[in-house]
């Protein structure tokens, strides 16, 4: 199984800590492959790798991707839920959107 940063797309084998500069908390944040794609939580961006791009939906300004499926996606701050992971304001949310699971 590979692990992939949701935030730098630095691929690993085991999901164990290291540095990154595009994270919240300066550490990966791993997740499993996903054959489906990804897209970013905050602003709804798809992308086949998930890795880079700068994203004003986001506290740390950078794309956090999860994996895409057909199900619905769930708000982090306020449960609300949608087909689609991409946009919508939030008011409990640090930067004012939805961030979607």
């Amino acid at each position: 199984m590979r692990y992939i940063c949701r935030c730098c797309g630095h691929m690993s084998s085991a999901a164990s800590s290291g540095n990154c500069s595009k994270s919240e908390t300066g550490s990966h944040d791993y997740m499993e492959e996903c054959d489906d794609g990804y897209i970013c939580s905050g602003c709804g961006h798809k992308s086949s790798a998930a890795s880079g791009g700068s994203c004003s939906k986001t506290a740390s300004g950078y794309h956090y991707y999860i994996g895409q499926h057909s199900g619905s996606y769930v708000c982090r701050y306020c449960g609300h839920s949608s087909s689609a992971a991409s946009g919508g304001s939030c008011h409990k949310s640090p930067t004012g959107y939805h961030f979607y699971m």
